[in-house]
């Protein structure tokens, strides 16, 4: 079995809390666990927008608390209304059709407006057969804004070469 470890951060006003995750198997073990408070709404200045020096500060701050890591991916937790999450049903298998296309479509219904599509993020749960051998499975799509994802690919570069993932707080 191979080892892998995965970091995960979440932004909440001044406070930036953060974990790293090492997996063997169906074993885990916790590496890193903790918070930090900045004296600026960190939150604000991600997902709004702000004082660059302050993304700046932030970099130093993962770079800081991260240094060393084994971990390979890099979860950043978005929330709602930040990040925006539909759910949706889908064939799988010969009967599946164009998910991404289907879903920005069905976003574009539920938002009333143009999906993000350069910062979607498409997480599928396992099928479910039926009757008629019909496998489904849901799907979950959450997007969030270009100018937020730039922010945080920003301060992911104090991460070195993890791969960085925003996760919405809303997908199970």
């Amino acid at each position: 079995m191979q080892t892998s470890a995965t970091a995960g951060i979440e932004f909440y006003g001044a406070s930036m809390r953060y974990s790293e995750i090492e997996r063997y198997g169906l074993r885990c073990r916790l590496l890193r666990l903790g918070d930090c408070d900045f004296e600026f709404d960190a939150s604000e200045v991600l997902f709004v927008g702000g004082d660059p020096k302050y993304l700046d500060i932030v970099t130093d701050a993962l770079s800081e608390i991260f240094l060393g890591t084994t971990a390979t991916v890099c979860r950043m937790v978005i929330h709602p209304p930040v990040s925006r999450t539909i759910r949706s049903i889908s064939a799988t298998g010969p009967m599946a059709d164009d998910i991404t296309e289907r879903l920005g479509f069905e976003s574009a219904l539920v938002f009333d407006d143009a999906v993000y599509a350069d910062c979607q993020q498409i997480v599928m749960s396992p099928g479910q057969n039926f009757k008629d051998g019909t496998e489904m499975q849901i799907v979950h799509l959450s997007e969030v804004p270009a100018n937020v994802k730039k922010r945080f690919d920003q301060i992911g570069s104090g991460l070195g070469g993890l791969t960085i993932e925003m996760v919405s707080s809303s997908i199970s």
